[in-house]
């Protein structure tokens, strides 16, 4: 969970307190709700979304690129530009990207491309971006989270509900 604040923050620092105000807000919301059906989920999300200042983020992606003019970089902006402008405005970003040969292989790309329709709605669309990262990714543990997102996008897709 450290790991993917962190790599959404682009700090280690706020992604500590990001993570540490995650818990908390666990403790009151799960004793007043109930545990929720993905907790982990629910905690890296909160985690994400706490003490996080998306347009400050924005801005220093912005200031980094000018100095490391990096896709991965600017792939990880387009997150930014997601929180800030909303979802649309980050596919528009991704699919730029996308023309750039550098990140070809990297299965971060279409992991993201696959992310944002299926926010969006779109789960057909999210569904052929989740098998072009799984066709990439070679983390086992990768490979099981992009193949679940592709199983839920696919039964959305096809009007069956993952929530059984």
């Amino acid at each position: 969970m450290l790991a993917a604040t962190a790599r959404v923050a682009g700090d280690l620092d706020l992604a500590e307190e990001c993570v540490q105000d995650a818990y908390l807000a666990a403790l009151e919301a799960w004793a007043r709700d109930g545990v929720p059906r993905k907790p982990g989920a629910w905690l890296t999300t909160t985690a994400d979304y706490a003490a996080t200042d998306w347009r400050q983020i924005l801005w220093l992606y912005d200031e980094l690129l000018k100095v490391w003019p990096s896709p991965v970089v600017a792939l990880n902006r387009a997150v930014a530009i997601s929180m800030v402008h909303g979802l649309q405005a980050a596919l528009e970003e991704v699919d730029a990207l996308a023309r750039d040969d550098r990140l070809a292989a990297y299965h971060y790309l279409p992991a993201i491309r696959a992310d944002l329709p299926r926010r969006l709605g779109r789960p057909r669309e999210a569904a052929v971006a989740y098998r072009a990262a799984l066709d990439l990714a070679d983390n086992q543990a990768e490979r099981e989270f992009l193949a679940a997102r592709l199983a839920e996008a696919v039964d959305s897709g096809s009007g069956r509900s993952s929530e059984r």
